[in-house]
């Protein structure tokens, strides 16, 4: 990174931490050359993620379609206590963020997300995965070329 002082292109990690809920790192730099010290903010921003759609047309990735969706799964079912399960689905949308960020690309089909999504909730367990997938579109194409065992 480079210093935001004098555009040395070296600097070092004096301190580093995470944000609540693993969001955002939080490091405090210094600059090898000049030694001022400085504070970045680093995270997963899918600003400028695209998601190629079954009609081949590109729609921009919208985080908070995600994270709706994997609430309203986790909150089926009777006694449910809606803050947890906040709190459980912005952890497991991180995670599927995470896990499209390994694709390396900056378009991706709703596909990917389809997949990434349902390994991603069968670590909670397999019956919210299976609702998740029973909502999607993409079910049989999925579920038929995905081994889950």
């Amino acid at each position: 990174m480079k210093c935001i002082f004098c555009s040395h292109k070296n600097t070092s990690v004096i301190n580093s931490r995470s944000t609540k809920g693993n969001t955002i790192v939080w490091r405090r730099r210094q600059c090898v050359s000049c030694k001022d010290i400085f504070t970045t903010r680093e995270g997963t921003f899918t600003d400028n993620l695209f998601l190629i759609k079954r009609n081949g047309k590109r729609q921009r990735f919208v985080y908070e379609k995600l994270l709706a969706s994997i609430f309203v799964v986790l909150n089926l079912g009777k006694e449910r206590d809606s803050g947890d399960q906040a709190l459980r689905s912005r952890k497991v949308t991180y995670d599927i963020i995470d896990g499209l960020r390994d694709i390396h690309a900056k378009t991706i089909s709703t596909k990917d997300v389809v997949r990434i999504t349902y390994k991603a909730l069968v670590k909670l367990s397999q019956h919210t995965a299976d609702s998740y997938m029973f909502y999607s579109s993409y079910r049989t194409e999925i579920i038929q070329k995905m081994s889950f065992k």
